[in-house]
């Protein structure tokens, strides 16, 4: 009791060694051990079908390491592997693949086009699916519209007339500062209501269909023709074609900023997250983004496609608030003082 009950040997030491009481066997079909039986070698073991192990735990797994025996892998119930280190089990595999994992996974982020992720591939999907950075920005709601072959996410369009038979209207860059047909921004990640741009497939691909961001966040183009643009600063079409600017009179806006541009970041830190989520969800509707040209920046802006007046403010309660104007002919008053 206690000894070597049977233990194999082959040139360098020991290969099979049965250290617990009991019958060992050897068979045609292979070992037989009728109490402990330890594997120990030091090379390469080939032509091993099978290695059965009796129940066991985390800190005494089947399956373990000469020197850290209650590291290793066993099986906590049918069906199940475990891993354990330390004598404590830390991943689980059931019957139907789902994986418990005790603990935070770590890894290195591959880079894809130059930018990095961590999000699930695509919504709704369950096979095959990448695993990437969840932290990006939502989607925008989006229509499809008839456009222009130029246009790429960032740009902002306007609503024109068309002379095609079936489709009377269009979209284009715009391409003069505060723009009265201004209509939306052609979108990174356009989704709808269900999760399909609305229009989706009305718009055949010889009349270039564009998913127009209409409500949300969306990445804009922007400039600095009138100046730094803050959080909350409306935001109208500039004297470059399908660029935005800070608004600074009355005039059609197509939205308000959600991020700064003062020029010393091109692209915010909001439309890079867009953009990888595009990529790792496999977005197809319009063209993939591409970095703007020097002089222009992109930014975050939340669509809101109004009229706005800096000098006109209505308050909540109901006050009208219009800023003194003076001319050669007139001063509106305040309060009743001229």
């Amino acid at each position: 009791s206690g000894v070597t009950q049977f233990r194999l040997t082959r040139a360098g030491g020991a290969v099979f060694s049965d250290a617990v009481s009991g019958v060992t066997t050897l068979t045609t079909s292979g070992i037989i051990s009728g109490g402990g039986l330890d594997l120990l070698t030091g090379g390469d073991i080939t032509d091993l079908q099978h290695i059965y192990g009796f129940a066991a735990s985390a800190a005494e797994p089947n399956y373990t390491f000469t020197g850290d025996i209650n590291t290793g892998m066993f099986s906590s119930a049918a069906n199940n592997i475990d891993f354990s280190t330390n004598g404590v089990s830390v991943v689980n595999i059931n019957s139907t693949g789902d994986i418990d994992i005790e603990g935070k996974i770590q890894t290195d982020i591959a880079s894809i086009n130059g930018v990095y992720a961590y999000c699930h591939g695509n919504n709704g999907a369950t096979a095959d699916q990448n695993i990437n950075d969840c932290d990006a920005s939502a989607t925008d709601i989006a229509e499809f519209y008839p456009g222009t072959q130029d246009m790429e996410p960032g740009d902002l369009v306007s609503l024109v007339p068309n002379d095609d038979a079936r489709f009377k209207y269009q979209v284009v860059k715009s391409t003069t500062p505060y723009d009265q047909n201004l209509i939306g921004v052609v979108s990174t990640i356009p989704t709808g209501p269900n999760g399909d741009v609305l229009g989706d497939s009305t718009i055949p691909e010889e009349h270039n269909p564009q998913a127009i961001g209409l409500a949300g966040r969306v990445a804009v183009k922007v400039s600095l023709e009138n100046g730094p643009i803050h959080t909350n600063d409306y935001l109208t079409s500039s004297s470059t074609p399908g660029i935005a600017m800070k608004a600074t009179r009355n005039s059609r806006v197509i939205g308000r900023a959600i991020e700064d541009y003062d020029g010393s970041v091109q692209v915010s830190s909001g439309s890079r997250d867009q953009e990888r989520y595009r990529i790792q969800t496999g977005i197809t509707a319009n063209k993939n983004p591409v970095d703007p040209p020097a002089g222009i920046g992109k930014i975050l802006m939340f669509t809101n496609p109004t009229w706005y007046d800096p000098d006109v403010q209505l308050a909540d309660s109901g006050n009208l608030t219009i800023a003194p104007t003076v001319d050669a002919n007139f001063e509106i008053q305040r309060n009743g003082q001229g």
